[in-house]
């Protein structure tokens, strides 16, 4: 069972990266929040600020939960916490929703009422929002297929197109003494914003209705074909855990020269190596009959 909770755990080595996405987070945020105040109140300015606060938390937390996952198993935890990295993409989904909520009222207001904003100061803070991104996308891609990377990643994305959007914003008012185009800067980020909690919540939702992460119709194939004399594959449950899957399942074997629990060792080995399901670790029933015709049998 070691090898499932190591497999479960949540790597180290991303521990480091979300430490560096923190700092550059939280720094811009309340970079952000001054420049807020001294820029004439710009709302896209007041909106790239709550996404890096955001960010940040989320990033945050998700450092916290990856140190949860790396505890070793216990009596109240027999799988590890593992399961802790699945509350980040909805953590992430509600942030984000909420926040794009509130943006979108504060820039419609403003689009109603410009209001002379610093062009200059806010383009400056923008570009420097950007490079920050850059910066995190690099030293996160090399663990890119981990899915608390991956969720945090649609942050800086998010954040990226936010950071064009303001520096739009800031040229459009340094330039051209457009300040209307503001308050459209802070939509279009309040738009991101809420699209990416929708693309975050989505995938969420099979798994809170305990949803079948692998086709039971192709489990039952791949196993017959492969052990023909295997003649019935049922009670089959497979339950996502972090990133891969348990299964439990029952198998019928009438023929009895074939020993069961070499069968089960063979069918359990088959099933971890074939990568397309994901099985991380396997509970196999092995029978004589189906639990159907054995109940009837008893009851004789």
């Amino acid at each position: 069972m070691s090898g499932l909770h190591h497999g479960l755990h949540h790597s180290r080595e991303i521990l480091c990266p979300i430490k560096i996405a923190i700092t550059l987070n939280y720094v811009l945020a309340i970079a952000e929040f001054v420049i807020y105040f001294f820029s004439g109140h710009s709302v896209a300015i007041l909106a790239a600020a709550l996404e890096n606060t955001v960010h940040g938390t989320v990033w945050l937390l998700s450092h916290q939960f990856t140190l949860q996952s790396l505890k070793p198993p216990d009596e109240k935890y027999t799988y590890g916490r593992g399961g802790y990295g699945a509350v980040i993409p909805l953590v992430n989904a509600l942030f984000l929703l909420v926040v794009g909520i509130w943006i979108l009222a504060e820039g419609k207001q403003r689009i109603q009422t410009p209001q002379e904003v610093a062009g200059q100061l806010i383009t400056t803070i923008a570009i420097i929002d950007i490079l920050s991104n850059f910066v995190q996308i690099k030293v996160m891609w090399k663990y890119h297929d981990h899915k608390t990377i991956l969720s945090g990643t649609g942050h800086i994305m998010t954040d990226t197109f936010a950071g064009l959007a303001v520096v739009c914003s800031g040229l459009a008012a340094w330039k051209f003494g457009q300040y209307g185009i503001d308050g459209y800067a802070a939509i279009l980020i309040a738009i991101f914003s809420v699209t990416w909690a929708v693309f975050f919540i989505c995938p969420v939702i099979p798994s809170l209705l305990r949803k079948a992460p692998i086709p039971t119709a192709q489990l039952q194939t791949f196993i017959t074909a492969r052990f023909p004399v295997i003649t019935d594959v049922h009670e089959i449950h497979p339950q996502l855990f972090a990133d891969s899957v348990i299964l439990e399942l029952h198998v019928v074997v009438p023929n009895p020269d074939i020993d069961l629990d070499t069968l089960k060792q063979c069918l359990r080995q088959a099933l971890h190596e074939e990568k397309r399901f994901h099985i991380e670790h396997c509970t196999i029933e092995a029978e004589r009959r189906a639990c159907n015709q054995q109940c009837a049998l008893a009851m004789v």
